[in-house]
């Protein structure tokens, strides 16, 4: 984004730059020092997701996450969080801490408000429906068979729901970072549906570096239904069916090496859940 497209929103709030933009598919960022001092980030919205992300972060009100000081229409002024995130932690080797930093985040947003934003934003019902439709790159007969096991998981969790939320959406290690305040989320991208969906992120995320480990995975699991106060296997069948569900949408983006991680990570949980009671 050209240096002079911010100066409309310079001069508006009286920020000065405080370093270079950042550009990403769906929007641009923009240090800034806010009139007082404080450091700050101007974000320019391009797409629905992150529309629907800022209305969600506005909502929160600082509770859990970065807080929004102002906004125009496709644009935030909002709280900087410049410091390491929980995956920053995580691939030092806390596994248990950075998990634990997630979850007590979650537990923030997830907190009860007033339920008004929730009929303006998608249900995970209505994001499952990615599993139904063709897949844009090719899959082996096993591959397809767990995705088709997975869908059969998803169909009963959403068929049996429990107490819907306004969720994150995204809430994996890499968008909770440290602040001044405290550990804080960022780029929501808004959702209804319940806590276990939100969490199995934890679990299924490409980011998360416990591949292959059936163990330290398993532990995380146990860890993320203590804290959180989960039943396991349900949120295990969440694992599941929210791996299947990335699997389809990075096949619909075209990337087939993050598409076959994810079908590996869903036949593992679906392996783990034939060993549960």
């Amino acid at each position: 984004m050209a240096a002079g497209a911010w100066q409309p929103w310079l001069a508006r709030w009286q920020l000065v730059p405080a370093g270079n933009g950042i550009e990403r598919p769906s929007s641009s960022l923009l240090p800034v020092t806010l009139p007082d001092g404080r450091p700050a980030m101007l974000k320019q919205l391009r797409d629905p997701d992150e529309l629907r992300g800022a209305q969600v972060l506005a909502w929160w009100q600082g509770q859990g996450a970065v807080a929004v000081y102002d906004q125009a229409p496709g644009v935030l002024l909002m709280e900087c969080a410049t410091g390491p995130s929980a995956l920053a932690l995580l691939q030092q080797g806390g596994d248990a801490q950075a998990t634990q930093v997630v979850c007590d985040t979650a537990a923030l947003l997830h907190a009860q408000r007033q339920a008004v934003l929730a009929a303006q934003l998608p249900t995970v019902q209505a994001w499952f429906v990615a599993l139904n439709r063709p897949l844009a790159v090719a899959v082996s007969a096993a591959q397809a068979g767990v995705l088709q096991q997975c869908a059969a998981v998803a169909q009963a969790l959403l068929n049996a729901p429990e107490h819907a939320l306004v969720l994150h959406g995204d809430l994996h290690h890499g968008n909770v970072l440290q602040s001044a305040r405290g550990w804080l989320a960022i780029d929501p991208k808004g959702v209804v549906g319940e806590r276990g969906f939100e969490l199995a992120v934890l679990l299924c995320s490409p980011d998360v570096d416990a591949d292959g480990n059936d163990s330290a995975l398993l532990a995380r699991a146990q860890q993320v239904a203590a804290v959180a106060g989960l039943d396991r296997r349900r949120l295990v069948q969440w694992a599941a069916a929210r791996s299947a569900l990335s699997a389809a949408w990075f096949a619909e983006d075209g990337d087939a090496p993050l598409m076959q991680r994810q079908l590996q990570r869903a036949d593992h949980w679906l392996n783990a859940l034939k060993t549960m009671n």
